[in-house]
């Protein structure tokens, strides 16, 4: 991974010194999620997590230098608003009795339903080496290349839902409670993946393309491991001679 930043570098430094080079505003629409690993399961505990996507925004600037007729290095400063809702659900399990009898014992359970929402708003670098191809009214282009994030806010927003109950007693207690919490320090700082784009460009300066990122490091210091996954829509307008 990291010759492929080193490479990708060092094409946008020739591009930047030898090739034409446009730049230009750049701002588009998040569907943001993650690939959620849950911590493995014991004897007496286990979690499940799943999230889905939610929508934000992105917003930004971009360069593009030209290498060669076909091709060109794009390099884009970002500030995007990432994150995901997610599910998470902890089943625990406890003995219990009113003596030292194995036989006499309880097995009594609770269940926490975690619902929420993780906000998190990044400064995304990404950058990609992209083929271009004339259709006449326009052109299609297509890239590939790596992304480098650092994360400059998160916060959590989560309602919880506990339930105890044994199973020689079906009655149930539950209570119910929202806060919000501040995760700056309960998250990796930099975040860094692959980088696909493609779309479509007109008069060889507006740009519409659809982006993904895929995440590469585990974002959560915690026991579940956390992978950023994003899809963006993008709209970039460039300024410079053709």
């Amino acid at each position: 991974m990291k010759k492929i930043y080193l490479f990708l570098f060092f094409s946008a430094i020739s591009g930047t010194l030898f090739g034409q080079i446009k730049y230009g505003p750049k701002i588009g629409i998040n569907l943001s999620g993650a690939n959620l690993s849950s911590p493995s399961p014991t004897e007496n505990t286990n979690v499940s997590s799943t999230a889905t996507l939610r929508t934000s925004y992105c917003l930004g600037a971009m360069a593009e230098a030209r290498v060669g007729d076909a091709f060109a290095v794009q390099l884009s400063l970002m500030i995007s608003n990432k994150g995901y809702n997610f599910i998470e659900v902890l089943e625990s399990k406890t003995e219990f009795g009113n003596n030292s009898s194995a036989q006499t014992a309880l097995l009594k359970s609770s269940v926490v339903t975690n619902r929420g929402t993780r906000n998190l708003l990044y400064l995304d670098i990404p950058v990609a080496f992209v083929y271009k191809k004339d259709l006449g009214i326009g052109k299609v282009f297509g890239g590939l290349g790596g992304y480098f994030s650092y994360n400059i806010w998160g916060v959590t927003k989560e309602k919880n839902t506990y339930v105890v109950g044994s199973s020689f007693d079906l009655s149930l207690s539950s209570l119910n409670g929202t806060y919000d919490l501040t995760v700056a320090n309960e998250l990796s700082r930099t975040d860094f993946g692959g980088f696909l784009t493609a779309g479509l460009e007109f008069d060889e300066r507006t740009q519409v393309a659809v982006n993904y990122n895929l995440g590469l490091s585990d974002t959560n210091p915690g026991l579940a491991k956390v992978y950023n996954r994003t899809v963006s829509i993008t709209v970039t307008y460039l300024f410079g001679d053709n």
